[in-house]
C-alpha cells in the first residue's frame, strides 16, 4: 500500500497478466514442499482481491483445486495461517462471484457442502468457525 492506504497494484495492473499470474500460482503448489505453501496461498487470495470482477471467468478452472486442497487440508490442519487464507480464498471468491451473480450461489453449494460436510462429521475444530462463516455468506 501507499503511503495513504491505497492498494500499488490495482485491478488494470493485474488484469493483463491474470491468466498467467494465476497459473503460476498454483503451479507453485507442485514445487517439493510446497503442497502447503502459506505464502502462495496469501498471494492467490491477494491476487483475488486485487483482481475483484477480473478474476470470475477463471473461477470454475480454480475452485476444484481450492476444494480438494480444503479437502486435504481438513484430513491433517497443521498449518493455520494456510489454513485461514484458504478459507478467505474461498470467501472472496463467494464474494465477488454473487455480488455479480446472486444465482450462483447454488454452484458453490454443490461444490462446498460435501466438504464442509465431511468437516463438520468428522469435527474438525480448526475448521468449523470457518465453515460457518462461509455458509453465512451463502
Amino acid at each position: 500500500k501507499d503511503g495513504s492506504g491505497a492498494a500499488l497494484l490495482k485491478q488494470q495492473d493485474l488484469a493483463p497478466i491474470t491468466e498467467d499470474l494465476l497459473k503460476n500460482l498454483f503451479g507453485a503448489f507442485d514445487f517439493p514442499g510446497s503442497i502447503e505453501n502459506e505464502y502462495v496461498m496469501k498471494a492467490i487470495m491477494r491476487s483475488f482481491s486485487g483482481l475483484q470482477e477480473a478474476v470470475i471467468p477463471y473461477l470454475a478452472h480454480l475452485l476444484p483445486p481450492l476444494t480438494n486442497k480444503l479437502s486435504q487440508a481438513a484430513k491433517n490442519p497443521t498449518r493455520p495461517h494456510y489454513n485461514h487464507y484458504l478459507f478467505e480464498s474461498l470467501s472472496l471468491s463467494i464474494r465477488i462471484v454473487c455480488k455479480t451473480n446472486p444465482g450462483a450461489v447454488s454452484n458453490f453449494e454443490q461444490v462446498l457442502f460435501p466438504v464442509f460436510e465431511e468437516i463438520l462429521k468428522t469435527d474438525v475444530q480448526e475448521f468449523v468457525p470457518y465453515v460457518f462463516q462461509i455458509m453465512s455468506l451463502m
